[in-house]
C-alpha cells in the first residue's frame, strides 16, 4: 500500500500589517495590549519598575 505526503505551499502572503483586526470585547485588555510596548521601552530607558501602572501601584503601596 501506497502513502502519498500533502504538500501545502502557501500563495499570495500578504503582510500581516494589512490583515483585518477582530475588535476586541475586552477593553482593559485591548489597552494594556497596547501599552505594554510603550512600557517596556521606559523601562529600557530608565531602567526597571520606574513606570507602574495604576493597579499595581496601589497593591504595591498598601502591602
Amino acid at each position: 500500500m501506497r502513502t502519498h505526503q500533502p504538500w501545502v505551499r502557501p500563495e499570495h502572503l500578504k503582510d500581516a500589517a494589512g490583515a483585518p483586526q477582530q475588535p476586541s470585547l475586552n477593553a482593559a485588555r485591548e489597552n494594556s495590549r497596547r501599552l505594554d510596548p510603550v512600557v517596556d521601552r521606559v523601562h529600557a530607558r530608565f531602567g526597571p519598575g520606574t513606570v507602574t501602572r495604576g493597579t499595581l501601584a496601589h497593591r504595591r503601596h498598601s502591602a
